[in-house]
């Protein structure tokens, strides 16, 4: 919740997310400690969808957040990555869909901070 200029990062992050070019929802996938629900009502003022899961088993987070938005493809992009390479996850998420594959990521040769992956929810 540091602020960024006049924008919490999250929103920062937020911002960039809703200029992707795939149709998509978007949904932050928060802790169910009391620093989560901080994100929550951020998210109600940004009107984004939130989810409070586990703190510790980040992967049943993200099944159960998945499983209660219907999703077919999860987009992971964490708050520790808050530099949305906006042109590159468009570019990922493009080649996910047409390969058909499972699961997808960015080179690692992209800076730290800009790094996403797609998975299928079928292979959570």
């Amino acid at each position: 919740m540091r602020q960024i200029g006049e924008r919490a990062l999250l929103g920062h992050i937020l911002y960039r997310l809703k200029l992707l070019a795939h149709n998509t929802d978007i949904c932050v996938a928060t802790s169910d400690l009391r620093k989560g629900y901080v994100i929550e009502k951020y998210c109600r003022q940004s009107n984004t969808n939130c989810f409070h899961g586990d703190e510790t088993n980040v992967l049943q987070r993200y099944y159960q957040c998945a499983e209660k938005y219907k999703m077919d493809h999860v987009v992971r992009f964490t708050g520790d990555n808050p530099f949305v390479d906006i042109e590159e996850l468009n570019r990922l998420i493009k080649q996910h869909i047409k390969s058909n594959s499972d699961f997808s990521y960015t080179l690692s040769e992209l800076p730290k901070g800009v790094v996403g992956e797609v998975f299928t929810y079928k292979s959570l």
